[in-house]
């Protein structure tokens, strides 16, 4: 599960940027690899994301007309950005043949945060002047092999993703009179 809050400023009706934090939780167990169950790692991490990214509706177009009046639509998007990523992975090794002191991730780096490249794509319904929902999701690759907490026991030559997808619910701050000018823009 992840949550999170979004803000997004419209320049245009195709473009606009958006600022995000998002919190969620990514966990993984080697006995679902078939190349790797016999590793036996198990790991879990709660993300703290915070990016920028622009946001391109290619079929995007003025939900209010020059008269004011609203037109509900629906627009594909993608988007794309630059984000730091705060993880805090826990690993456990449930090999029967390691000693319970044995800690095999004891010469492993540990690293906490990471640069982030959230990229994906959407759908958004504007619903009303006021409300919008939408489905979205997006992979994001972090230039590191720690985000699980584990590298030189698992693959250190590839580096680590993650993925974020859900429902977003979208709420224009703002008069009417902004929400006017903010259309014609």
């Amino acid at each position: 599960m992840a949550g999170g809050l979004i803000y997004r400023f419209h320049w245009h009706h195709q473009w606009s940027l958006r600022g995000q934090i998002i919190a969620g939780q990514i966990s993984g167990d080697d006995k679902h690899a078939k190349s790797r169950s016999e590793r036996k790692f198990r790991f879990s991490a709660t993300l703290l994301e915070s990016a920028v990214t622009i946001e391109w509706k290619p079929l995007g177009r003025q939900s209010h007309y020059y008269v004011g009046k609203f037109h509900p639509h629906l627009s594909p998007y993608i988007y794309a950005g630059l984000g730091m990523t705060y993880a805090r992975p826990r690993v456990l090794c449930y090999r029967e043949d390691l000693p319970e002191e044995t800690d095999p991730f004891a010469h492993e780096m540990k690293q906490n945060w990471f640069l982030a490249l959230p990229v994906g794509l959407g759908l958004r319904y504007d619903a009303s002047p006021e409300w919008s929902v939408g489905i979205e999701a997006g992979q994001r690759p972090v230039f590191s092999d720690l985000l699980d907490g584990v590298s030189q026991s698992g693959n250190p030559k590839k580096d680590d993703w993650y993925i974020f997808s859900g429902i977003t619910v979208s709420w224009l701050i703002g008069t009417r009179h902004f929400r006017d000018m903010n259309a014609v823009l």
